[in-house]
């Protein structure tokens, strides 16, 4: 069963991730951010309880339901080189979980690689956004990343539900900078 997840969560990362840098439409980039949840719990499934897990697949889904709601206008697409950096860092991504998955053995490539994909695009997000709402979805997407990280080597609830709160606070200040704006 963990192959597959694994597997599953290898091949749903990158297209959420490109559904998030080539989408217009608010909703299809909620869709995108809640496939990339869904690609975080996939991978944390292996190493918390699977209460934990789903209570960040929903804060996750929820944060990506309030930006996908609030938005009424069309987003910016990627233009061709936002999309050559984006597999600037998929080839990054790829070569650096194997150096993780050298140093740390209790860590396995696809988790390296969905840690390390979640957090170079987030980073790209953020590096690129042009707007308030962009830059949100960058956020959310680095801290997928760090809660792929983070739920290796630690099983703390309370973190867990900090981390939650982080997710669903990032989306209620998303959906209020998109209210301002528009």
């Amino acid at each position: 069963m963990t192959a597959l997840t694994d597997f599953s969560a290898f091949i749903l990362l990158p297209l959420a991730g490109a559904g998030l840098l080539l989408a217009r439409d608010w909703r299809w980039l909620a869709v995108s951010l809640a496939g990339l949840g869904l690609g975080c719990f996939l991978l944390t499934l292996n190493y918390w309880p699977l209460n934990m897990a789903a209570a960040a697949l929903v804060t996750i889904w929820m944060s990506a339901a309030v930006l996908g709601s609030s938005h009424k206008t069309q987003a910016e697409t990627a233009g061709p080189l936002v999309l050559f950096l984006a597999v600037v860092v998929f080839i990054a991504g790829l070569r650096v979980s194997f150096d993780i998955n050298a140093a740390f053995e209790s860590i396995s490539t696809s988790v390296a690689f969905g840690a390390a994909w979640s957090i170079g695009l987030g980073l790209l997000q953020i590096s690129l956004a042009r707007d308030a709402s962009r830059s949100v979805l960058g956020l959310l997407t680095l801290l997928q990343g760090f809660q792929i990280f983070f739920a290796v080597f630690e099983n703390s609830i309370l973190v867990s539900a900090l981390l939650a709160a982080v997710c669903l606070g990032l989306g209620l200040t998303g959906a209020a900078f998109s209210a301002e704006a528009e």
